[in-house]
């Protein structure tokens, strides 16, 4: 589980994406901001109190747009609280390790639309099982101060190095 201790707030992480610039230094940059928010992450349990509500995220893709769903559950039964889905502009194509580029904006909006509250955050993409220690779930726990798990629907230990 993933929880930020010193927290870059999710505009930072926007404006630090943002300001990225469109050359081949892109993949550098981002590789730099990985760094520093893995030093960010605390994988260890600090819940003082129990678990009762968890949000998931995924982000599906058709042509150039991002449709992103989140879905907040109830831990012990199940039971949907609320659900959201947010449609945005892909600006940046698939790359191994920076996953961050293609999924942070739309799932931070569609986080942000949630008004019901959660404890624990699972999110379709690797967290510190990851080249530089902070994979999509990694930064997207950091930024939102939450804890978080990444459910990765593939291994990258083939280019993971301890």
């Amino acid at each position: 589980m993933n929880k930020v201790n010193d927290c870059y707030t999710p505009n930072d992480v926007m404006m630090m994406l943002h300001n990225i610039t469109p050359s081949n230094s892109v993949y550098y940059q981002v590789q730099k901001l990985q760094e520093g928010i893995s030093e960010k992450v605390i994988a260890k349990d600090e819940f003082k109190e129990p678990i009762r509500n968890v949000c998931a995220v995924d982000v599906s893709y058709r042509n150039d747009l991002a449709y992103c769903s989140a879905v907040v559950v109830k831990k012990d039964s199940l039971e949907v609280l609320e659900s959201v889905n947010v449609r945005c502009k892909v600006n940046y194509p698939y790359i191994p390790g920076l996953f961050l580029l293609r999924e942070y904006e739309p799932i931070m909006n569609a986080v942000g639309l949630l008004k019901e509250k959660f404890d624990l955050l699972l999110v379709d993409g690797h967290g510190q099982l990851h080249p530089r220690r902070c994979g999509l779930a990694c930064s997207i726990g950091v930024a939102l101060s939450k804890p978080t798990i990444g459910v990765a629907k593939e291994s990258s230990l083939w280019h993971y190095k301890s």
